[in-house]
């Protein structure tokens, strides 16, 4: 490939890194925000009869959002909770 040919290939990569890079940062930023908005959405999902498996994924965003060990085991012990009791009211 001619010299001419990778360099608007290689300009479109540094900006498409650029933007990820942008949306990240404003995650970051907002994610007080992003986590009150996602518990206020699981409250009405939940009232509404949303399926334990949507309640995980956003449990497990949250973990993903507010990082660490302590937010991954919280998303754990969540889970494994809500198993036990689909567990015992389904399976007597």
């Amino acid at each position: 490939m001619l010299q001419t040919q990778k360099a608007p290939r290689l300009c479109l990569w540094h900006a498409k890194d650029a933007a990820l890079q942008a949306m990240a940062d404003a995650l970051e930023a907002r994610a007080a925000e992003v986590l009150a908005a996602n518990a206020s959405d699981i409250a009405a999902g939940r009232a509404g009869g949303m399926t334990d498996a949507l309640v995980d994924a956003e449990l497990l965003s949250r973990a993903l959002v507010t990082g660490g060990d302590a937010a991954l085991a919280s998303y754990q012990r969540d889970r494994d909770t809500r198993t036990l009791e689909f567990f015992e009211k389904h399976l007597r």
